[in-house]
């Protein structure tokens, strides 16, 4: 399995209702051979990038509804989840952002599974969050006709610590998964080839170009 490459579009101003219609899609498909998880989820990322943000908009769909975490660094890979880990050196150093359907985060950064500096409250707050639903209270919808969901996030340039330039090679990986769905799904753009699923494993990530300005 060859690790994935996709070019990130430049756009001054994003506006995420436009560039889901005019920017391309990248799925997020890869089930990495790993067994017992569910079969018929469908999900996908936009990307595109400014001079202050990287703007990511997440699209699933054909699975439940789940949210259980109404708290930032709690495990919300356990709800309905889309995820964006990124290294922006080679310092062995990366982020994981974790985002569960309403927009709760999980997020830091790791060299490791068990090696990892959380987010603080202020620097969560940085990142903004705009998810197609809300609610105050926990959920599980597991027989809707529309099962869709879409959430879109703005990171921060400062989050990590660089000045974006067209050129500017990153490296990362883009999940979708839900521990709490029965049975559960673990999707990745990228391949991994471990026999049980792992997302920390940046050995395993694509490259992210920025792209040129227009």
């Amino acid at each position: 399995m060859e690790a994935k490459t996709l070019t990130v579009p430049y756009v001054a101003d994003p506006d995420w209702t436009k560039s889901y219609t005019l920017l391309p899609a990248h799925k997020i498909e890869c089930r990495n051979g790993w067994q017992g998880t569910r079969d018929g989820v469908e999900a996908s990322f936009i990307p595109c990038y400014n001079d202050e943000f990287l703007q990511i908009i997440f699209t699933t769909k054909g699975a439940p509804l789940i949210c259980n975490h109404l708290a930032h660094q709690s495990a919300v890979c356990a709800d309905s989840c889309v995820e964006f880990f990124v290294m922006t050196a080679e310092d062995g150093v990366y982020i994981n952002f974790e985002f569960n359907i309403l927009g709760y985060v999980n997020a830091s950064r790791r060299i490791g599974r068990t090696d990892a500096k959380h987010l603080s409250a202020e620097e969560i707050a940085l990142i903004y969050r705009e998810p197609t639903y809300r609610s105050d209270s926990p959920f599980v919808f597991d027989d809707l006709e529309d099962d869709s969901w879409i959430i879109t996030v703005d990171i921060p340039w400062s989050l990590l610590g660089i000045k974006p330039e067209p050129g500017t090679v990153l490296r990362g990986n883009f999940q979708a998964c839900s521990d709490d769905a029965n049975p559960p799904y673990y999707l990745t753009w990228s391949p991994i080839d471990t026999p049980e699923p792992d997302y920390h494993r940046p050995e395993f990530f694509g490259e992210i170009i920025l792209g040129p300005k227009a």
